[in-house]
């Protein structure tokens, strides 16, 4: 028995070629986006009372926070329709764990050179929460989309060598 992707009540939305509701994959982006947005403020002033992080800090920005908050979890999103939805295959987990990663050391690297030369270790440790928190929490999320089955498997196109080895087991 394989588990049901999230779906609203009274919505079951179009399915990709492996199950997964288009519905469950904009509601688990769209809450990610607003809860990774809330997290990053909230990291942010953390960090100000905490760690004493200095207000002006440029990686602490509204401009710099609001894409290191956004786009690490519409990336993920990205990454999980292309190895889920439009392309699913056998290295679809690895492929969105790869994309993860790399949006991930991206993100670091983005608010790591915004941050002034002199920067204090709070201030690093906050910058750099602020950038993998989204991560740390779509990733997740995502997967809860993922079949716990062989779905994804089934809905790679079969080439023959593939069926005549089958046959033959």
């Amino acid at each position: 028995m394989s588990a049901q992707p999230f779906s609203p009540p009274g919505e079951t939305g179009e399915r990709g070629r492996n199950g997964t509701s288009t519905v469950s994959l904009r509601v688990a982006l769209g809450v990610g986006v607003l809860v990774s947005i809330a997290l990053g403020f909230a990291l942010r002033e953390l960090g100000r009372g905490v760690f004493d992080v200095p207000r002006n800090l440029p990686s602490l920005a509204l401009s710099a926070l609001l894409p290191a908050t956004v786009f690490p979890v519409l990336g993920n999103g990205f990454g999980f329709f292309m190895s889920f939805r439009a392309k699913p295959h056998r290295h679809s987990m690895q492929l969105f764990l790869a994309i993860g990663a790399v949006m991930t050391a991206v993100g670091i690297a983005i608010s790591a050179t915004k941050l002034p030369s002199g920067a204090s270790v709070g201030s690093l440790a906050t910058t750099l929460s602020v950038s993998i928190i989204p991560v740390l929490l779509i990733v997740p999320a995502l997967l809860l989309l993922v079949p716990r089955s062989a779905t994804v498997q089934d809905a790679v196109p079969r080439t023959s060598n593939d069926a005549r080895e089958q046959s033959r087991a």
